[in-house]
């Protein structure tokens, strides 16, 4: 099995995957969607809907290339065409191994996503800034 396959399944065991439309559609509208994916064979209806979410989310997308069937057999279930990933974390380093698996197509996004989730790392590190109150009571 490709790595990228076996990272998304550590992602849904996780709970940062999301299977479907209506998983995606709530993750973007919820804010927590951070990668939408689609496979390769997956319908233009279901490509389509899938860069509007992108879009209106203002993350980013990618066109796998896997089918439905591979990524499916992946986690464990039927074919299945659209994701969404809901970690920072997780997309950074499922865009990281598939620009491994396939050079040169998925850097840019993977480069993207690796930035923002170490962003985030450093930002939550950071000690919160005092104000110079104190607090009277």
């Amino acid at each position: 099995m490709k790595r990228s396959l076996g990272f998304l399944g550590l992602a849904e065991k996780s709970g940062n995957l999301g299977i479907g439309e209506e998983a995606c559609r709530s993750a973007v509208l919820s804010g927590k969607a951070k990668l939408i994916l689609t496979a390769s064979d997956s319908a233009a209806n279901t490509v389509k809907k899938a860069k509007n979410l992108a879009e209106e989310g203002r993350i980013q997308y990618i066109r796998l290339p896997y089918s439905k069937d591979e990524i499916g057999t992946a986690l464990g279930r039927g074919g299945t065409g659209l994701l969404v990933i809901t970690s920072h974390e997780f997309a950074g380093g499922f865009a990281g191994k598939l620009a491994e698996e396939v050079p040169g197509v998925y850097d840019e996004t993977a480069k993207l996503l690796t930035e923002k989730a170490a962003n985030i790392r450093r930002s939550a590190r950071r000690p919160a800034k005092k104000t110079g109150r104190k607090n009277r009571a």
